[in-house]
């Protein structure tokens, strides 16, 4: 009886886990507002965009390896490893050294552990280095954390919208060019009108 409960139990628990999704083409993280809208996705869940209060993210663009976190000048990179996302990897970690800092990468896969018993939601990205050169003796890295990778800086997104103080930035550099008649004013109208948005915060 015992075995038969166990076995329907087993069952059961693999007919919910096969209907969860396990990966979409666009997923914005706001749109999650409470723990219950999590329970429809599988752990990890992958999409091809990911959309956050950091930046948007696609699969097949580019990121750069910043510089390791740690001050130290031989440091290794905290949230930028070698090889795929696994647990055998996690276990045996192999991080990116500092020499690999302003290494252009491609985005292979984006994957969300979604948070689980205390433990906070976690968005790795897996990558292809940009020249096709191998990542050690293979061809992938993976980010373990990519919002701390990003707010620490060992991850940079070119891809990222423009803050204020860049818009501000290059609207100066502009207007120095137009001055010294290295822009027409038709150039830097339309720089203007493309900044002055993102300057207003529009």
């Amino acid at each position: 009886m015992k075995k038969l409960l166990l076995m329907l139990f087993i069952t059961t628990l693999f007919q919910v886990n096969a209907q969860k999704i396990k990966s979409v083409e666009s997923f914005d993280l706001g749109s999650i507002t409470n723990k219950k809208e999590w329970k429809k996705y599988k752990n990890p869940f992958e999409m091809t965009e990911l959309k956050t209060d950091f930046g948007v993210f696609k699969v097949g663009e580019s990121l750069v390896l910043g510089s390791p976190s740690d001050s130290n000048i031989n440091s290794d990179f905290k949230f930028v490893m070698v090889g795929r996302q696994t647990t055998m990897n996690a276990l045996a970690a192999v991080f990116m050294s500092n020499s690999d800092s302003n290494l252009e990468v491609i985005i292979d896969k984006i994957k969300i552990y979604k948070p689980f018993m205390g433990q906070p939601l976690s968005i790795v990205v897996e990558f292809k280095r940009k020249d096709g050169a191998n990542i050690a003796l293979g061809k992938f890295g993976n980010i373990t954390n990519l919002s701390k990778a990003i707010s620490l800086g060992e991850i940079i997104n070119p891809n990222r919208p423009m803050n204020r103080q860049e818009a501000i930035a290059k609207l100066k550099e502009a207007k120095d060019l137009l001055d010294l008649d290295m822009m027409s004013q038709e150039e830097f109208d339309a720089l203007k009108a493309k900044l002055t948005p993102i300057i207003k915060g529009n």
